[in-house]
């Protein structure tokens, strides 16, 4: 006789209840997202039955606003707050029961950005997004920069409904900003001074040397000491220069041409009268580095004009021109004067004014070239624009 399969005989399990998840202080927002989202989002949570969610399917969107490191704050039609998550409140020092129902000026500090919180006002009476940033004050003293984006939300009829602003503390980068702009400024004054008073010094040293050559009874003496004089006007212009335009790295090279000109015109003042200078520049920005050896071969070159080309009878004129094509400078000095020795050997001239020129021209990595004929003296000079570092003294060789 066969025996019957056994059956295992299983006790009826009662039912245990699905867990209702509590969540304290979300009640708001879940109802807010509730009855904004509509028939817009249908959550899976993968099986109801083992999820104890599945009676909440708004758990999760709430969950994001709680732990979001971000600052978030929803408000009603008016603006009127009714959530506010727990980054902003720890931010702000007030306790959600405090902030509920109020507006959002209630944060406004006396400080500045006061416009900004009645462009956000008039926003939300528009129903319009808004973005800034806005100085708010903390429960317990002290404030906070809040850059914020208010965005209206909108139900299924186009209605607004409320307002979600999601932002983040900025206050760290803002003190840090205003730091590095008041280091800035006062790096700006310091500078300035040093260069008013470097031009400052150069000219007590330029008037020394001229009362020493009205003194000199010696002609070639008097004259080597205007040929300094010129050099030291020369370089107190371009900080004058500098000190005028507020930029301590960049200089307009044509307005230093024009005042070393002057200069030297005033300087020869017996021969001012004789001489036309007609002036052809361009704006030409230069490096630092660059314009102070630029501005002592100009100083030579126009000086030599001055003193050589022409005789104290005779009228002449001298034409400078200044121009930059791509990243080349270029400058022509030009004098209808007698021109140059004969005998004259440029790679041979051992003067001060020669080795100087040949000095600077090598600083500027340029080249020049003088051509001379019965029509007068031609100076020409091209080098590279470069941002060259450090200071104009230290790339003399």
């Amino acid at each position: 006789m066969a025996k019957a399969p056994l059956r295992k005989i299983q006790k009826n399990k009662q039912e245990q209840p699905e867990k209702e998840i509590s969540l304290p202080s979300q009640s708001k927002i879940i109802r807010l997202i509730r009855n904004h989202s509509g028939n817009m989002f249908q959550p899976s949570f993968g099986d109801p039955t083992k999820l104890g969610v599945a009676k909440n399917p708004y758990y999760k969107f709430s969950k994001v606003a709680e732990l979001s490191p971000a600052l978030i704050l929803i408000a009603d039609r008016q603006g009127f707050i009714e959530y506010a998550n727990p980054s902003f409140l720890k931010l702000s020092q007030y306790k959600e029961e405090e902030v509920i129902g109020c507006g959002l000026e209630m944060f406004k500090s006396s400080l500045d950005y006061q416009q900004q919180y009645t462009e956000l006002k008039t926003a939300i009476g528009n129903g319009e997004e808004w973005k800034g940033e806005l100085i708010n004050n903390k429960k317990r003293g002290g404030t906070f920069v809040f850059s914020a984006t208010l965005t209206p939300v909108r139900n299924e009829y186009d209605f607004i409904t409320s307002y979600i602003m999601v932002g983040q503390d900025i206050t760290p980068f803002r003190e840090t900003e205003k730091e590095l702009k008041m280091a800035v400024e006062e790096k700006t004054v310091l500078l300035s001074e040093l260069h008013h008073r470097v031009k400052n010094n150069l000219a007590i040293i330029s008037g020394l040397m001229q009362l020493q050559a009205f003194t000199e009874g010696n002609e070639s003496v008097q004259s080597k000491l205007y040929s300094s004089v010129g050099r030291v006007q020369a370089m107190a212009n371009m900080h004058e220069l500098l000190y005028e335009s507020g930029s301590f790295s960049q200089l307009e090279f044509g307005q230093n041409l024009k005042k070393i000109v002057t200069s030297i015109s005033k300087m020869y003042y017996e021969l001012t009268q004789k001489i036309d200078v007609k002036l052809d520049v361009e704006s030409v920005m230069l490096n630092i580095n660059q314009a102070h050896p630029c501005s002592l071969i100009m100083n030579e070159v126009i000086t030599n004009a001055y003193k050589h080309a022409f005789t104290k009878a005779e009228s002449g004129k001298i034409r400078i021109q200044l121009y930059n094509q791509e990243q080349t400078v270029y400058i022509s000095i030009a004098d209808n004067g007698s021109g140059l020795p004969e005998d004259f050997d440029i790679d041979r001239d051992k003067t001060l004014g020669n080795t100087l020129l040949k000095t600077l021209v090598k600083q500027l990595n340029g080249t020049y070239q003088y051509i001379s004929d019965e029509g007068g003296t031609t100076f020409t000079l091209c080098f590279q624009k470069e941002n060259i570092k450090g200071s104009a003294g230290a790339h003399l060789h």
